[in-house]
């Protein structure tokens, strides 16, 4: 956080400027202390973090075509895939919470590239698992279109629903601080 949003969130708190100069003169020391061995050690943890996400949506994936295969009930398997989805969008969003320190782009390459990247495994997986119901004679066959937007519906709704309740969190604090 930059000093100036630090100084106005200590100030809307009722600090009295001499400790928030103290904050200040904290922060600044430690993020000077840090360094760049520490930076580059959190890119690191970034990137091992993006590899896990990138690996678990695809081992996900593949969870999938069992499910695909054998559950003939349309509602059952969206059900079981948003559940999926869902759980796995709760890590993705906790993920993207602990790496805040990092920069927006970071922020962005995550926020984009990983739920692109599920879209188009679903998309496979659903078209792969389609291949082996012909093979097997199973007369239900999946839209992948519907499969991915379920999974994707399922994957943004944790980070969806945790912006929506942190604006309607600042929304609240500008109007009592002015209220």
């Amino acid at each position: 956080m930059a000093q100036r949003g630090l100084k106005e969130k200590l100030e809307e708190k009722g600090w009295e400027p001499e400790f928030i100069d103290k904050a200040i003169d904290v922060f600044e020391k430690d993020s000077e202390d840090r360094g760049q061995i520490i930076t580059k050690l959190d890119k690191i943890v970034y990137w091992i973090a993006m590899f896990i996400a990138i690996t678990g949506n695809f081992i996900i994936s593949v969870i999938l075509i069992p499910f695909l295969v054998t559950i003939t009930n349309k509602v059952a398997l969206g059900v079981i895939i948003f559940a999926i989805s869902l759980s796995f969008g709760f890590l993705f969003n906790v993920l993207l919470k602990d790496i805040e320190a990092l920069d927006m782009e970071h922020h962005i390459i995550a926020g984009i590239f990983i739920p692109a990247l599920a879209l188009i495994n679903i998309f496979v997986i659903t078209n792969v698992s389609n291949h082996f119901i012909k093979l097997l004679n199973i007369q239900s066959q999946h839209s992948p279109f519907v499969i991915g937007a379920v999974y994707i519906i399922g994957f943004l709704t944790p980070f969806t629903t945790d912006k929506l309740f942190v604006e309607k969190r600042k929304l609240k604090k500008a109007q009592k601080s002015s209220g």
